[in-house]
């Protein structure tokens, strides 16, 4: 006679049953509490993707190997060398790096890494969802006999559970009763005020803090000059018309070898800015919206009202194009609400000349 199964038995097989059903629908139990289960986030596996190798002869996107080659940001290069020898002489530190996108923190973060002979891992947020992403690279960190550099761009993205269990290896190097090998982190980020807000004590843990600066004209210049010499030697430019991208390119590498590639398939830079809707200084024609719209209104307004009088998503106007305006001191963010400048309205007014002369 078969026995019955008790009733703790039967519950354990109704529950492995419910578990099959649910990993069928994408529920996975919770790492951090098995009696729950949870939606599976869908996040893509660097494993999965097939690896290509780049022929021999195919030559790899410029990127300077060292401090010397790294132009501009003079400060920053001497906090890396400060923060190299408390590595090599004292004991491992960790780096945030703040600066805008495209400024070069990735550059900055792999010349570390070579300086000190490291192993280097790169990472974003997004492929750090959940404990076991972070459990891989800290397994990897440990297995590797010499000195890791671990670099999280976008770092105030990063989810808070996997913040928290950073805290204490980023402080003592350790984590739970286990010790971490030494390592350094580099954690970067276009929004510094926000990772603030969202992770103070994980900021208290980077010993050194840079801030990258917009580069000049005339750095941007020797940038391209580098770039093009390096990787499209036998495409005619212009020496004229690396000023030209450089004084249209916001400040930002990234932006001015885009319009160098653009500029390298076309017949002359006018046909460049053309196409990117770039009138003047690296302001395109939303800039001039924006300006045009303050203009008008002739009081302070919001973030909100003033994205939606223009036609674009108030992310946008903030990230993209009110941090340039105030720089460029073209607009003000008052208590109340922006408002455009004398500089702004000397500008409007330059330009309105400089369409009337063409007429």
């Amino acid at each position: 006679m078969t026995k019955k199964p008790d009733m703790y038995e039967r519950n354990r097989l109704l529950m492995v049953e419910e578990e099959k059903e649910l990993k069928v629908k994408g529920m996975i139990l919770d790492p951090n509490d098995p009696t729950k289960m949870i939606l599976k986030e869908e996040v893509l596996d660097e494993n999965d993707i097939i690896d290509y190798q780049p022929n021999a002869k195919e030559k790899k996107p410029y990127e300077p190997k060292t401090l010397e080659e790294y132009i501009g940001q003079e400060q920053s290069k001497d906090q890396i060398k400060a923060s190299i020898r408390i590595i090599n002489e004292l004991k491992p530190i960790h780096i945030l790096l703040n600066g805008w996108a495209g400024c070069g923190k990735t550059a900055l973060a792999r010349i570390t890494a070579n300086m000190l002979n490291a192993n280097f891992i790169y990472r974003v947020p997004e492929q750090l969802k959940n404990i076991d992403d972070l459990k891989k690279i800290i397994n990897e960190i440990q297995a590797t006999e010499k000195l890791t550099v671990f670099m999280l761009d976008e770092i105030h993205t990063i989810p808070i559970k996997v913040a928290n269990v950073l805290l204490p290896i980023l402080q003592d190097g350790v984590y739970g009763n286990k010790n971490i090998r030494p390592f350094v982190m580099i954690g970067a980020t276009t929004d510094k005020d926000k990772l603030i807000k969202k992770q103070a004590p994980l900021v208290s843990r980077f010993q050194t803090q840079i801030t990258l600066d917009k580069y000049t004209p005339e750095e941007l210049s020797t940038i391209l000059r580098n770039y093009k010499v390096s990787s499209f030697p036998n495409r005619p430019i212009n020496e004229e018309d690396y000023n030209i991208i450089a004084e249209n390119s916001r400040g930002i590498p990234r932006e001015a070898i885009a319009l160098l590639l653009q500029r390298l398939v076309s017949d002359n830079m006018e046909e460049v800015l053309f196409r990117g809707d770039i009138i003047k200084e690296g302001l395109n024609a939303i800039d001039i919206k924006i300006l045009q719209t303050l203009s008008k209104l002739e009081k302070p307004v919001g973030a909100s009202y003033l994205s939606q009088a223009v036609g674009i998503p108030q992310a946008d106007y903030e990230i993209i194009y009110e941090r340039y305006l105030i720089e460029k001191k073209l607009v003000y963010r008052q208590a109340r609400g922006r408002v455009i400048s004398e500089k702004g309205l000397e500008f409007l007014a330059i330009l309105q000349q400089g369409e009337g002369d063409e007429k």
